[in-house]
């Protein structure tokens, strides 16, 4: 179970590999990255719309604020350490110092 918060942390890190070290990856990686950035994004983007959606229906910014730290709180029923995992195996794998210290200064290194 994890925050949305922290999947949003996770689709940020798949992102970067996806930007800076791609074409490092096999075949097999490139194929994890692109189901993880999917299913990562599917529900990050739920999370925006139901946001958006909010905010059209009551137009307060207030409520959308409430709104919003009460979503941002919530648990999300996905494993995230098949991804956590990934991450950690490109890293040990990257030639990219920039991935390298972009994957090292995020809060998630402690736990992969």
């Amino acid at each position: 179970m994890e925050t949305v918060n922290e999947l949003m942390t996770l689709e940020r890190l798949l992102l970067e590999i996806d930007l800076r070290g791609k074409f490092e990856l096999s075949l097999r990686d490139a194929i994890y990255l692109s189901q993880y950035i999917d299913e990562i994004g599917e529900m990050t983007a739920i999370y925006f719309e139901l946001q958006n959606e909010f905010f059209k229906k009551y137009n307060d910014t207030d409520k959308l604020n409430e709104y919003h730290r009460k979503l941002s709180a919530d648990e999300v029923d996905y494993d995230t350490r098949k991804v956590k995992k990934f991450i950690n195996d490109v890293f040990s794998k990257t030639k990219s110092e920039d991935l390298k210290k972009i994957i090292r200064q995020n809060r998630y290194w402690s736990y992969i």
